[in-house]
């Protein structure tokens, strides 16, 4: 057995030498509780990065499943790519749904593919003893020539399923493989010619025959729960899956709401729509989008129909705790994130998310530690290493939390989240030019978002480009006037020098509960952070001094 001195988790695989939470090298023992440890290695920690692209700034990288080694990860000293070196642990009923690849002619067809798959993947979750590989994970494999064992191997599986559909009009040709990944061959194959109204029986086909294939045998009510339909009516199951693959595969959380919406059209007792609809509210309270108490509002009316239909869910609570961080609400927010994980304890967006809250709170320790476990339950997505350097740069700390930025992008290297907060921690750094061109660089990618939009000008002003940032000033201010507050516009004024109007923006953001008012640790607050009205408004959101 191997112990980490800092944490104190134990290890029984031999071939480690760091601890996966924290990177510090590991102990030998103890055996017995008063036994001898010794060292296993004096080789100091890095972060292992998995590349798949280009850094903001444009310096080249390794080739695409190259590793590389070398971004010191500081105090933290954490192994950011977790299975890289954990893949000895074997699994005997583990599996990975890759995404379907869409062979029809219509490119639009792809939300059905990616959507089929998920909910195969969350059918084959529902049973107890099957661990399956994360979507988001899974999912990075998505238009990669990479070989089933390799995949096997990343995500520490035993099983592969993969397929295909070809969609004409109602008519579906959908083709299935359940693949070894130790040895490549198949353990069972089938092929579907149906039409759109037989998806559901096809479905539960799947899930079925996959389990039979592993040689899987359902206790108690398993059967039933991976059998269990939400919907019988395609067309809003359709719109469902479009407003999912929006939500995840464009990050456009507006139009996926308008797909939710279309979907309880059709079948107002369609509770993954329900919950859907709830998180969008959230997301786009967050990002300025729409009012913060508006969204709160309307997102605890969908979750309250997604329970009165499903009862509780993991799904629901993390929303529910998303919704009382908004409303700042911070016993609230911590218990329904609690429950959420207690039901779900591999939720990377609880725990991303409930990390996020930690940090605001200036409570390290505790959102390491869940960061740690998001990483841990998606190895392969940009979200939880978006997350972790999140909220390391909310705790002040942007040199700590660049190696995972680094490792998100080479992820993702469009993801908005990690391309932001890649932006504020270079502005923490004083590397403004590539703050600059960071934030640029998301701006293409996603539609000059005006979250970005302020993202931007706080780069350009700490630049020293004030005439630019004067231009962006003016953008914001001529969006609608009920347009929420951005927060951003705040950091401008008072990078170019106008304090008074500075804090009367922070002021209404308060006010309005801007959730952004309380990441008072984004180095863009430094513009303020030294004026006396600033500890006031800390102290108005009940929001820790350290921070400041």
């Amino acid at each position: 057995m191997k112990r980490c001195p800092e944490c104190r988790r134990d290890y029984y695989d031999d071939t480690l030498l760091y601890c996966l939470d924290d990177g510090n090298s590991l102990l030998e023992g103890p055996r017995s509780a008063d036994a001898p440890v010794r060292p296993l290695s004096d080789e100091p920690a890095t972060a292992i990065i998995l590349d798949f692209g280009v850094s903001p700034s444009g310096s080249a990288r390794p080739e695409p499943g190259a590793i590389a080694t070398g971004f010191p990860v500081g105090e933290a000293k954490t192994s950011v790519f977790r299975n890289a070196i954990d893949a000895a642990i074997e699994n005997t009923n583990s599996i990975a749904v890759l995404p379907f690849v869409n062979m029809s002619a219509d490119a639009d067809n792809e939300y059905f593919c990616d959507g089929l798959a998920e909910e195969l993947l969350n059918s084959l979750a529902k049973i107890d003893h099957l661990r399956v590989a994360a979507r988001t994970s899974a999912f990075s494999f998505k238009h990669k020539d990479v070989e089933v064992g390799e995949i096997g191997r990343i995500l520490n599986v035993r099983s592969v399923l993969e397929g295909s559909v070809r969609k004409s009009g109602e008519r579906l040709r959908i083709s299935v493989q359940l693949v070894n990944a130790a040895d490549g061959y198949q353990l069972w194959s089938e092929r579907y010619d149906r039409e759109m109204r037989d998806i559901f029986d096809v479905q539960d086909e799947i899930a079925m025959s996959v389990i039979s294939a592993l040689k899987l045998k359902l206790l108690g009510g398993e059967e039933s729960s991976v059998l269990r339909r939400e919907t019988e009516n395609t067309e809003a199951y359709k719109a469902y899956l479009k407003g999912r693959y929006l939500r995840y595969a464009k990050n456009d959380h507006a139009a996926a709401a308008v797909e939710y919406e279309e979907a309880l059209r059709l079948d107002a007792s369609h509770a993954p729509s329900w919950l859907g609809l709830a998180e969008s509210y959230m997301l786009r309270a967050h990002y300025a989008l729409v009012r913060p108490l508006k969204a709160c509002a309307a997102s605890k009316e969908a979750l309250q129909n997604a329970r009165n239909i499903q009862g509780e869910s993991a799904e629901a609570l993390y929303i529910e705790g998303f919704t009382a961080f908004i409303e700042r609400n911070w016993h609230d927010s911590d218990t329904a994130y609690r429950r959420s994980l207690a039901i779900d304890p591999g939720n990377s967006r609880a725990l991303g998310t409930c990390g996020i809250v930690k940090c605001v709170l200036g409570q390290k320790t505790e959102a390491m530690a869940l960061f740690a476990r998001a990483r841990d339950a998606d190895p392969l997505a940009a979200y939880p290493y978006a997350m972790t350097g999140g909220g390391l740069v909310l705790l002040r700390q942007p040199g700590e939390a660049m190696p995972f930025l680094e490792q998100a992008l080479a992820f993702e290297n469009d993801n908005s989240l990690a391309l932001w907060m890649y932006c504020e921690a270079c502005v923490g750094l004083k590397r403004y030019e590539e703050a600059v061109a960071t934030v640029e660089t998301a701006m293409q990618a996603s539609r000059r978002p005006p979250f970005l939009l302020g993202v931007y000008g706080c780069a350009l002003v700490a630049a020293g480009k004030s005439g630019e940032a004067m231009e962006v000033l003016d953008e914001l201010r001529s969006r609608p006037a009920d347009s929420p507050v951005l927060i951003h516009e705040a950091c401008i004024l008072g990078a170019l020098g106008d304090r008074d109007a500075a804090f009367d923006v922070l002021s209404r953001a308060v006010d309005e509960y801007a959730p952004m008012a309380t990441y008072i640790g984004l180095p863009s607050f430094d513009s303020i952070r030294e004026y006396p009205r600033f500890s006031a408004h800390t102290e108005l959101l009940g929001l820790p001094n350290q921070l400041i």
